[in-house]
């Protein structure tokens, strides 16, 4: 009998429905004992993992992506106060509210500065928790598909034990 197991690992829904699988193997694996206990647990286990390689690609390419974005917006704010800049400085000597409105600007991209390099940070520390579960950061895309199927397999794989798995297999 094979599972057919639907997980959509994507949400936070799916990350959960990962977890309740390997909760429920794990109690399966209680109840039925022996070597199918074993492999059970061990499909726990497996999938558990799974779960956290998942979560820490899926943080990982949340962090590069917001990183990507605050520095589009730093290089547009730090462009728009030099072009600002030079125009007040061409047309003569500024007002109070042009020198008022550069000095906002200024500091609204000293702000997405900042913002930037914890970002930077916290990717770099995200990139760290790829390479211990043996992910390169280079290819999180390819290592999440690979992720989503092998969650995927070692649910049906399970499921082909034996009945019991198969039905907490396919929810």
């Amino acid at each position: 009998m094979e599972a057919n197991l639907k997980i959509n690992a994507d949400t936070a829904e799916g990350r959960r429905n990962v977890a309740q699988l390997a909760d429920s193997f794990d109690a399966l694996a209680k109840t039925l004992g022996g070597e199918l206990g074993t492999q059970a647990a061990q499909a726990a286990t497996k999938l558990r993992e799974l779960g956290k390689q998942e979560e820490a690609i899926q943080k990982f390419q949340s962090l590069r992506a917001e990183v990507g974005a605050t520095e589009r917006s730093l290089k547009d704010l730090e462009r728009e106060a030099q072009a600002y800049g030079q125009q007040i400085a061409a047309a003569g000597p500024p007002t109070a509210q042009e020198t008022e409105h550069l000095a906002k600007l200024r500091t609204a991209a000293s702000g997405a500065a900042q913002q930037l390099e914890q970002q930077r940070v916290a990717l770099a520390a995200s990139a760290s928790e790829l390479q211990s579960h043996g992910i390169a950061s280079e290819s999180a895309n390819k290592a999440l598909g690979r992720v989503r199927a092998e969650i995927t397999q070692t649910a049906q794989a399970a499921g082909r034990l034996d009945p019991a798995l198969a039905e907490v297999a396919a929810g």
